[in-house]
């Protein structure tokens, strides 16, 4: 559904860099040539929407595009690192964790992996491992023409992006 309201106040930062060159040669080619790059972050400002701090929604202070989740220590090597570790079993594969599955850390200490209250002050065994928003993206034009014939491009991109796979394929 729509939203009932508008309130939530965000501020984005970023900057923008554009260079370029155009020339005209004597034989008549004209070429030109431009890249622009730029980044930006936004940030809430005010949400008063979340009194419990759930990591799941918007939150005041809190950078668009987060992605909570478990730090990883490693793969498990062998039984004895899997027996002697803390308690995976929320996690989905109940007490099937074996060698070459992948070993969580206990983040808060209470040997147990899991999403405490999934709020602020109880994150459980998450924490901040990324951002799904855009960064870093940049574009590259160009152009030739000679004697009425005239050939452009365009390619764009982005340098970085995390990603967290999620659902029933991953």
């Amino acid at each position: 559904n729509v939203p009932q309201t508008n309130n939530t106040d965000l501020r984005t930062k970023g900057w923008e860099m554009s260079i370029g060159w155009r020339d005209w040669l004597k034989n008549g080619l004209t070429y030109g040539v431009k890249f622009n790059l730029f980044d930006s972050r936004t940030k809430i400002t005010h949400y008063p929407n979340n009194p419990t701090g759930n990591i799941d929604t918007y939150m005041e202070g809190r950078t668009m595009g987060e992605i909570w989740g478990y730090e990883t220590v490693g793969i498990f090597q062998t039984q004895d690192e899997v027996i002697s570790s803390a308690n995976q079993s929320q996690l989905g594969n109940g007490d099937k964790w074996k060698p070459g599955d992948v070993h969580y850390a206990d983040l808060n200490g209470d040997n147990v992996i899991n999403w405490g209250d999934k709020t602020v002050e109880n994150p459980g065994d998450t924490k901040i491992i990324g951002n799904n928003t855009p960064r870093y993206q940049f574009g590259i034009t160009g152009n030739l023409s000679w004697k009425g014939i005239d050939f452009n491009f365009f390619l764009q991109g982005v340098g970085k992006r995390d990603f967290f796979p999620n659902g029933n394929y991953y």
